[in-house]
C-alpha cells in the first residue's frame, strides 16, 4: 500500500468514525476498558463512558477542556449516543445532565461566560480538592488570584459589606487570602499524605510481625 492510499484509507476510516452514531459493537471503553455506559463521543471521533472521560476531566483539568486520551485533542464538546437522549433512568439522566452541563462551560462566547459564572462555586470546589492532593495537578497561584478578583467583583455588586478591610480594599482582602488559603491547603495535603504513608508502612510492619 501506497502513502497515498494509506492516507486515504485513514481519513476515511476518521470519517466514517466521525458519522458514526454509536461506538462499534466490538469496542470497549479506552479508559476503563469495559462495554460502554452511556457513550459519548468527541469532536475527533473517539468513544468513552460519559462517566469515566467525565472524571478524567474532573481529575486532570481545573478550568480547561479535557484532552482525548487517544489523540491529545482538546474536548470542547461531548455527543451522547442519541438513542440514550429519550431514556429515563435516573443514572443515564445524571450522566447526560453532566455532559450537556461540560458542554456548556466551553462553547465560548456570551453562553459560555455566563455559565463559567453560574459553575463558579463548582469551580472553587473543584480547585479546593485539587490543592488537598499532592499528587493532583493543581492550580497555579495566578489561577487562585483570579478566582479571587471574579469574587470580589461579586462582592462589589451585591449589597452587602459585611467584610472589615480597612486600607487595604476588598480586592486586597480577597488576594491574600486566597493565596494564603492555598500555601495552607498545600501544607494540609502534604501532611494528610505523610500520615497516610506511615499508616500504610505500619500496616505493612503489623502484617509482617504476624507472618
Amino acid at each position: 500500500m501506497d502513502l497515498a492510499s494509506g492516507r486515504e484509507s485513514g481519513d476515511g476510516d476518521r470519517t466514517d468514525r466521525g458519522k458514526q452514531d454509536s461506538p462499534p459493537d466490538d469496542d470497549v471503553c479506552p479508559i476503563c476498558f469495559g462495554d460502554f455506559t452511556v457513550p459519548c463521543k468527541t469532536v475527533c471521533g473517539h468513544w468513552y463512558c460519559g462517566s469515566c472521560i467525565l472524571q478524567l476531566w474532573n481529575y486532570t483539568a481545573t478550568s480547561a477542556p479535557c484532552k482525548c486520551p487517544m489523540c491529545s485533542r482538546s474536548i470542547y464538546k461531548l455527543t451522547p449516543q442519541e438513542s440514550l437522549l429519550h431514556r429515563r433512568e435516573e443514572e443515564i439522566v445524571k450522566v447526560l445532565t453532566d455532559v450537556h452541563r461540560y458542554n456548556l462551560l466551553f462553547i465560548g462566547g456570551a453562553m459560555g461566560f455566563v455559565q463559567k459564572v453560574y459553575q463558579l462555586p463548582s469551580y472553587v470546589k473543584r480547585y479546593l480538592l485539587a490543592m488537598l492532593d499532592p499528587d493532583r495537578p493543581h492550580p497555579s497561584v495566578s489561577e487562585i488570584r483570579l478566582i479571587a478578583m471574579l469574587l470580589s467583583a461579586l462582592y462589589m455588586a451585591t449589597p452587602f459589606d459585611f467584610i472589615p478591610t480597612g486600607r487595604l480594599g476588598i480586592v486586597r482582602v480577597f488576594d491574600y487570602t486566597a493565596v494564603l488559603l492555598f500555601v495552607m491547603l498545600r501544607l494540609v495535603g502534604f501532611f494528610q499524605r505523610r500520615r497516610l504513608a506511615r499508616r500504610v508502612r505500619e500496616l505493612g510492619d503489623t502484617q509482617l510481625r504476624h507472618e
